[in-house]
């Protein structure tokens, strides 16, 4: 909801809209105009794990998705909690924005392989990402990006499937991004 705000004399006014997320002081004759935070939200979380101390997800079933299940440290947060080495736990529900990217790899070649969102444990195929890696320990990249409604304590990570055999999947680099964006 926006209201509009007249401030000044008959030949001097001034309008403004305030929407959400936006605060107008007035002090004596002076208005200041500045961002409500009381609502932001943001974390990010990562993998960089090339050579050595790549991180595997172990695949016993073709068309599964099976989580990123450790390896990860945490990126910049602000009302967003990191745990378990692999996840982002919301503390403010609404909109947000999310971001992700991996290259995973697998030591057998022709492997058809999806990357996708994980919300509580379940994947989120709508932020998925498709890909064959066609030489084995060859990198492929995925990624994904759009808006999803989360509530508090929902979690989100990302997982991986291997859609051609029962082939363990590397992940090299891993990066996942969440920013509230609205109600």
């Amino acid at each position: 909801m926006s209201e509009r705000f007249l401030l000044g004399r008959s030949t001097d006014i001034l309008h403004l809209e305030a929407g959400e997320g936006i605060l107008l002081d007035r002090i004596g004759t002076t208005l200041r105009v500045r961002r409500d935070d009381s609502q932001l939200a943001f974390g990010s979380m990562f993998i960089y794990a090339l050579g050595t101390g790549s991180v595997t997800v172990p695949v016993a079933a073709t068309d599964v998705f099976y989580q990123v299940g450790s390896g990860a440290s945490f990126g910049v947060l602000y009302r967003v909690l990191f745990q378990n080495a692999r996840e982002l736990k919301v503390q403010i529900p609404g909109t947000y924005h999310v971001d992700w990217h991996m290259s995973i790899e697998c030591a057998s070649a022709n492997q058809e392989v999806e990357g996708a969102l994980m919300l509580d444990g379940v994947a989120f195929t709508p932020l998925g990402s498709h890909g064959e890696i066609a030489t084995a320990s060859r990198p492929v990249a995925l990624g994904s990006t759009g808006l999803i409604a989360l509530g508090v304590d929902s979690l989100v990570s990302l997982a991986v499937l291997n859609h051609t055999t029962v082939h363990d999947l590397i992940v090299d680099h891993l990066n996942l991004a969440i920013e509230r964006v609205g109600n």
